[in-house]
């Protein structure tokens, strides 16, 4: 029977999702465990995340767009993985879930907000609102007198000068970056305020909660911007744009969930430099046989596989080739095919 060859990319080395946790006695779902490589679990507790008197199969319905949108970092974008890390390094207790009713999504207990700041030791991140935001309608007034419909919250201006919009996976990531140390100032205004005295810099404590905020969010908008739009080819979020509201006679083109080719693109995305003591997930490629009754066959020879895999990265743009071709070559040399791989090409073929 006639067989297709068919390459597609993984992530190795990356953070896994473990089964859900079902209360045997309600039926409810009730939360996950982010298992990752370096040994750290980040536990997701959905226990209050459910809206009033709702039943427990809705509630599941809400939670299950929470699972499916850690899976999707988990699985396909590299950096999320180190977030994942930091997160759990400095959270011990988790994440909580709450408030699914709140259009918004953002992370109540982000460090940084000053003398009230919680300590991470002993809390855990608190996330508020759902990730499916409606789009709003409602005119506002700004201070000039102009009309606006309210702004969705993964609406955007982005760098182009074009209005863009996020979908779940990239608001979600944005707000675990919050909740990292490498990429936030967790100071509390007192310390920044005597810092900058030192360094001669003059900004009145009352002014520094909100010169920190911004700060902060700009680091969290160009993270995403790097690992997740940029790959994608999506306009990448302006940071200096943070408070532009989307005016009412604007459209934003809508976005659809990731397709396989999103994902394979994600997969090829960066762990910035900030992050690089924790785990690098890395793109590695997968060959598989279909025969024509859709089933994975398993004669394929290693020159076969070679030259599929070949075909595969030639196509492909060209910041995404290096470590795939890197790990075919490995293979090429372990099957003893004289494509010699230097000793620093640490990837491999999975077949």
């Amino acid at each position: 029977m006639a067989e297709q060859i068919h390459v597609v990319t993984k992530l190795e080395n990356n953070s896994k999702m473990s089964e859900k946790k079902i209360n045997p006695e309600t039926s409810e779902f009730e939360g996950f465990d982010i298992e990752n490589p370096n040994g750290s679990v980040l536990h997701v507790d959905l226990k209050d995340y459910s809206r009033t008197s709702e039943s427990a199969s809705s509630a599941n319905r809400l939670r299950d767009v929470i699972y499916e949108s850690y899976k999707i970092l988990a699985e396909n974008v590299p950096a999320a993985t180190a977030v994942f890390e930091s997160n759990a390094k400095e959270f011990p207790q988790g994440v909580v879930w709450q408030s699914p009713k709140i259009a918004g999504l953002w992370n109540k207990s982000a460090p940084g907000k000053g003398d009230d700041q919680l300590d991470p030791r002993t809390n855990p991140i608190v996330m508020v609102g759902n990730l499916k935001l409606p789009s709003g309608s409602d005119p506002i007034q700004s201070g000039g007198g102009a009309t606006h419909e309210y702004a969705r919250a993964q609406d955007y201006l982005g760098k182009d000068g074009t209005w863009g919009t996020q979908i779940s996976p990239e608001a979600l990531l944005h707000e675990h970056v919050h909740a990292t140390r490498e990429y936030q100032n967790w100071l509390s205004i007192q310390t920044q305020y005597e810092l900058n005295k030192i360094a001669g810099i003059n900004i009145p404590a009352q002014n520094l909660k909100e010169v920190i905020r911004l700060e902060n969010e700009a680091k969290a908008i160009e993270f995403v911007n790097k690992t997740m739009l940029s790959p994608l080819g999506v306009s990448e979020r302006d940071p200096n744009e943070y408070r532009t509201v989307k005016p009412a006679n604007v459209s934003v083109q809508s976005r659809q969930e990731y397709t396989e080719e999103d994902k394979e693109r994600l997969r090829s995305g960066i762990v910035p430099e900030e992050l690089k003591e924790y785990s690098q997930p890395r793109s590695v490629p997968v060959v598989k046989s279909i025969s024509e009754s859709g089933q994975i066959g398993i004669g394929l020879s290693s020159a076969q596989k070679v030259i599929a895999l070949s075909q595969f990265i030639s196509e492909l743009p060209e910041h995404q080739r290096q470590p795939l071709q890197q790990a075919v070559a490995e293979f090429a040399n372990d099957k003893g095919m004289g494509m010699k791989a230097t000793e620093q090409e640490q990837e491999r073929v999975v077949i």
